[in-house]
C-alpha cells in the first residue's frame, strides 16, 4: 500500500465511518448518576490516549472538578492534537502531564521508580517522572481511561497493567478504570480475520481476565454503531493503510475481505463499555 498518512488522521478517517462517538457521548451523560464519585475526582490518568476525543467528552461531562490529567501516548502527532485538543476545549483549567511513549515503557518507567527509588538508575528520567506524576500515581487517581487500547497489549502487559491499576495507581476504595472493546463478533474482527491478520481481543476475555483475578466488573454497557464500508476509497485506504502495515496483507486482499464482511456496505460494529473497581 503507497498511501502516508499521520495516525491521528487515520483514526478520525475510521471512526468518521460509524456513530461510537454519539454512543459513547450519550453513555458518559449517564455516568455521573451511576458513578456518583465522579464528582469528586480531581486526578485522571489515559491510557493509549489518541488525539483524545472519547477523553475530552468524558472529562466534559464526568470529572467537572479535575485538577490533574496524565496522558501515555505513543504517537507523536497525537500527542501534538492531544495538547492542542485539551487546551482549546479547557484552557488552563487543570493541569496536563502527557508522556511520549509505548505504553508499556511507561509501566517499565513506573516500575524502576517505585523499585529502585534511591538508586541511580536512570536517574534523570526519573527525576522528570517524580516530579511530574509520581505522588498522584501512588494510590491518588481517580479515573483510568483506556479506549480501545487494552487489546493492543499483550497478556504479559495486560496481567502488569491490571496490577498497576488496582495496585498502585486507583484510589482503593474509589477509583475506578472505564475501558472499551470490541465485541468478538465486531466486523473489524471479521475484515482482520479474511485479510489473513491477528484479529482484535475481545472485551469479553478482558472482563473474564479481571474477574479472573479478582477484580469487580461493576457495569458493561453493550452498544453496536453499524459502519460504513460502502467505498474503498482513498479515505479508508489510507486507514487500513495504517491498521495493516506488519501484516502483509495487500490491498486487493482487504478489498476482498470487505466484499465478503459488507456485501450491502455496512456491516456491525458491536463493542462494550465497562467499568471495573478493585473488589
Amino acid at each position: 500500500m503507497s498511501h502516508k498518512v499521520i495516525y491521528p488522521t487515520a483514526l478520525k478517517i475510521f471512526r468518521n465511518r460509524h456513530s461510537e462517538k454519539k454512543v459513547l457521548s450519550e453513555l458518559m451523560d449517564k455516568l455521573p448518576e451511576r458513578c456518583s464519585n465522579l464528582k469528586d475526582a480531581t486526578t485522571c490518568l489515559s491510557i493509549g490516549t489518541g488525539y483524545g476525543d472519547y477523553d475530552i467528552d468524558f472529562i466534559e461531562k464526568c470529572l467537572p472538578n479535575l485538577k490533574k490529567f496524565i496522558a501515555i501516548e505513543i504517537d507523536g502527532d497525537c500527542v501534538k492534537e492531544v495538547k492542542e485538543n485539551l487546551y482549546t476545549r479547557f484552557k488552563n483549567k487543570f493541569e496536563v502531564e502527557v508522556f511520549e511513549m509505548p505504553v508499556e515503557n511507561f509501566f517499565d518507567l513506573y516500575e524502576t521508580v517505585i523499585n529502585d527509588f534511591d538508586g541511580e538508575k536512570n536517574k534523570a528520567e526519573k527525576y522528570s517522572f517524580n516530579s511530574r506524576c509520581k505522588e498522584v500515581l501512588n494510590g491518588e487517581v481517580d479515573a483510568i481511561l483506556a479506549f480501545h487500547i487494552i487489546h493492543f497489549l499483550a497478556e504479559k502487559e495486560r496481567k502488569r497493567f491490571y496490577n498497576l491499576c488496582f495496585d498502585h495507581w486507583l484510589r482503593p476504595k474509589t477509583g475506578q478504570l472505564f475501558f472499551t472493546g470490541c465485541d468478538e463478533n465486531n466486523s473489524l474482527n471479521h475484515l482482520l480475520s479474511e485479510a489473513k491478520s491477528p484479529v482484535i481481543l475481545s472485551s469479553e476475555i478482558i472482563v473474564n481476565e479481571l474477574k479472573n483475578g479478582g477484580k469487580n466488573v461493576v457495569e458493561e454497557f453493550p452498544y453496536n454503531c453499524p459502519i460504513d464500508y460502502s467505498s474503498f476509497d482513498v479515505d479508508i485506504r489510507r486507514f487500513l493503510n495504517f491498521t495493516f502495515q506488519h501484516s502483509g496483507a495487500t490491498e486487493t486482499s482487504i478489498e476482498e475481505a470487505m466484499k465478503v464482511i459488507a456485501p450491502n456496505g455496512w456491516s456491525e460494529y458491536p463493542c462494550n463499555f465497562c467499568i471495573a473497581r478493585k473488589a
